[in-house]
């Protein structure tokens, strides 16, 4: 028997930590799984590649078909700090991944860091793309919560206890999530 999720997910956010302490780039980890074992590890990589699809999603993505040798990655696993993008969701049901496990939803990574409704990326939830067309993607969010919310107090200055809009979301500050 394997790692369970949440050691896994470990592994993304020490990948996310690593990459923001060597470069200005968001803290977001992705690793992927394949019969038991990473395979593929890495962070956002868009300010350090001077790439906007270079998210730690697509890095990681690319790296595993390389070390696989094919851009079918079923049977792997992927897991990320944060809910996947839009671009990253249609990057993941096209290498037919065969689920993903993510920590802090896109809702509250935008609430954190306090982004304005007019510059707020994500329209359509992941889980839309995922649930979507041929191939379906199995979606477990809220894995290593603890630890993927940690990592937004690198991009945020904001005590804590100003974090009062999670009211309508979930004290997501303080919930201990194990992934099942």
């Amino acid at each position: 028997m394997g790692f369970a999720p949440f050691q896994y997910m470990a592994t993304a956010i020490e990948e996310a930590r690593l990459n923001h302490k060597a470069s200005s780039d968001h803290p977001v980890g992705a690793a992927i799984e394949y019969k038991d074992g990473i395979i593929a590890k890495g962070g956002n990589r868009c300010h350090q590649d001077q790439d906007p699809t270079a998210h730690a999603e697509i890095v990681v993505i690319r790296e595993a078909g390389r070390i696989v040798g094919r851009k079918n990655l079923r049977y792997c696993t992927l897991y990320v700090t944060c809910e996947p993008c839009p671009m990253c969701a249609w990057a993941i049901v096209t290498a037919r991944l065969w689920h993903v496990y993510y920590g802090v939803s896109r809702i509250v990574v935008e609430e954190v860091l306090c982004v304005p409704d007019e510059f707020r990326t994500q329209k359509t939830e992941s889980k839309k793309i995922l649930y979507s067309g041929d191939h379906v993607v199995g979606c477990t969010p809220d894995c290593h919560l603890a630890g993927c919310l940690e990592l937004l107090r690198l991009c945020t200055r904001r005590p804590l206890g100003d974090l009062n809009p999670f009211k309508n979301i979930g004290n997501y500050w303080n919930l201990e999530s194990e992934c099942e």
